[in-house]
């Protein structure tokens, strides 16, 4: 799709291609306020149908506000019925980059994971589930935000072993047993895609492999991965339990929700410390804001997925209050201030009273009054 290059979607216009498979990734810029965004665009062989399907997806993702789900700028379809969809530049880059460098801590790792369950439990409390989570799919924003993006592409991504055009064969790795055998996708297909991407950041390799499709499914369905802490010696004590359970082959056997997974994950965080890619880099101060691109109305009337079943819910983390900056601030008023007076000029005023009270009592025993 590089003859996307230079072609304007609405009101962006295409520079250059950044990378993706099945929904290619380009870098463009508004037209008016020239802010860079990033672009998503479907080829156009996919049905009307899928394509609302999707469509409908994302933008319930997009609504929910959530600091780890993608926020949409814009969701449409070209007159050649590409659909494409655009958001929010923001330096950085997608896990499967990041993965080909070979240098995850088990402290990111497990901070990836933390942050990639609490977006899926809130679409998961709104019957939203992914799908399709694998990690050109994750977003690692320098600011250390991680973001989900990629929500509707299920309903677009091939079913059972199928593989759609322009998408690579290791995109089946990550799917679930019971999305090889065609089944129904749920919440629990989430936890198991999370579970995959967790011990692939751990070890540096997948834990079902295979050169062909058939390999690739044979152990997807029925064979398992070397415990954690053969292939990752840094790995927290525990996980392999935890790790066992989100990839069991029964959908019964899993966690019972995202929820319940990012619980049992939020300890063996904390016991590893600060990530290491925030000791090595430094989070960026925030960037100034580019002018602002009003969303456009959406295409089409946004209807949350029906899931399996709800994710169960737990409270949310009380969100830390904003605290402000030190310093006086004068308040904007119309009465006009009262003039300032000093210290020795008070001390003065009290002085003379009290001389005068003074000589009013002497007057008064020795009766000139």
């Amino acid at each position: 799709m590089s003859d996307l290059i230079g072609q304007t979607f609405s009101r962006f216009r295409v520079v250059e291609r950044i990378g993706g498979s099945l929904a290619p990734s380009y870098k463009a810029e508004e037209l008016e306020s020239r802010s860079p965004v990033l672009l998503r665009v479907l080829p156009p062989e996919f049905s009307r149908e899928e394509r609302q399907r999707m469509m409908q997806m994302a933008l319930a993702a997009s609504e929910l506000e959530h600091p780890n789900v993608e926020t949409l700028i814009e969701i449409g379809e070209t007159e050649d019925g590409r659909l494409f969809w655009c958001t929010r530049w923001q330096p950085g880059e997608t896990l499967d980059r990041w993965l080909g460098r070979g240098d995850v801590e088990p402290s990111d790792a497990l901070d990836v994971a933390v942050q990639v369950a609490k977006g899926l439990e809130r679409t998961h409390r709104s019957r939203i589930a992914h799908g399709a989570l694998r990690p050109d799919l994750v977003l690692l924003h320098e600011s250390h935000r991680v973001e989900i993006a990629g929500f509707g592409l299920c309903a677009v991504a091939g079913e059972g072993l199928s593989v759609r055009l322009g998408e690579p064969l290791t995109a089946l790795a990550y799917r679930s047993p019971e999305q090889i055998r065609g089944d129904r996708v749920g919440p629990r297909t989430d936890v198991w895609s999370l579970g995959v991407i967790l011990y692939e950041m751990l070890a540096g390799r997948r834990p079902f492999e295979g050169s062909t499709v058939g390999a690739l499914a044979e152990g997807i369905l029925g064979s398992s991965p070397p415990a954690i802490s053969k292939v990752c010696s840094a790995a927290p004590k525990g996980l392999h339990r935890v790790l066992t359970r989100a990839l069991a082959k029964e959908v019964g056997a899993r966690f019972s929700g995202i929820a319940e997974l990012g619980q049992e994950l939020l300890p063996l965080a904390a016991k590893l410390g600060e990530p290491a890619r925030r000791t090595r880099f430094p989070a960026r101060p925030p960037e100034p804001e580019p002018a602002a691109l009003e969303p456009a109305a959406p295409v089409a009337e946004a209807t949350p997925a029906a899931a399996e079943t709800p994710a169960v819910e737990v409270p949310e983390a009380v969100a830390e209050a904003a605290v402000e900056p030190d310093g006086d601030r004068e308040e904007a008023s119309a009465e006009p201030r009262m003039p300032e007076v000093s210290v020795a000029t008070v001390r003065w005023a009290l002085t003379a009273v009290a001389v005068l009270i003074l000589l009013a009592v002497l007057a008064r025993l020795f009766g000139v009054f």
